[in-house]
């Protein structure tokens, strides 16, 4: 499945920005959007107590919801 380039435009405007992302696993994300490529996306998430980040790879084509 092949995502549109108005999604990839729109999270590309976003980086820096913190989005809640919400993938067809139900499973949501809050964090900062720090790289759009053409089929992913990676999102850094604060861990608890927020001194530690974590990556996380998002493919563009599981993403339902996007909330700034």
């Amino acid at each position: 499945m092949k995502c549109g380039s108005d999604l990839r435009d729109t999270l590309k405007s976003a980086i820096g920005d913190y989005l809640s992302i919400t993938l067809i696993t139900g499973k949501t994300y809050y964090g900062e959007v720090k790289r759009v490529e053409t089929d992913y996306m990676s999102l850094e998430l604060k861990l608890r107590g927020g001194k530690t980040t974590t990556t996380v790879i998002i493919p563009l084509a599981h993403i339902v919801t996007i909330t700034l």
